[in-house]
């Protein structure tokens, strides 16, 4: 037999000056759904990392292709036209490299 006056195992969870008991399935699904809140938040920040990784790539990618097809002097140097370059483009080169004599 069991005894009537005997508590229930549950999970007690305090913060932010509260309380909040939870017992059973009620538990369970508290946990499931803090883990997949910070599943998704973790995944939502590493889409933010990866998105100005992409950006960077893609950037050094559009200038390095402006810069290769630049022709050639004759003694085989090569002068860039920062004028000539697409405005999309600026954003991507260091102010000190077009601002410069």
């Amino acid at each position: 037999m069991t005894e009537p006056n005997q508590e229930k195992a549950g999970v007690e969870v305090s913060g932010f000056g509260g309380t909040l008991k939870l017992f059973g399935g009620n538990s369970l699904f508290f946990f499931l759904l803090l883990v997949l809140a910070l599943n998704i938040g973790v995944t939502l920040w590493e889409h933010v990392q990866r998105r100005i990784e992409h950006e960077q790539i893609m950037c050094s990618t559009k200038l390095a292709i402006f810069v290769y097809t630049t022709p050639r002097q004759p003694d085989g140097k090569v002068n860039i036209e920062w004028t000539n370059m697409d405005v999309g483009l600026y954003a991507c080169v260091p102010s000190w490299l077009y601002k410069r004599n």
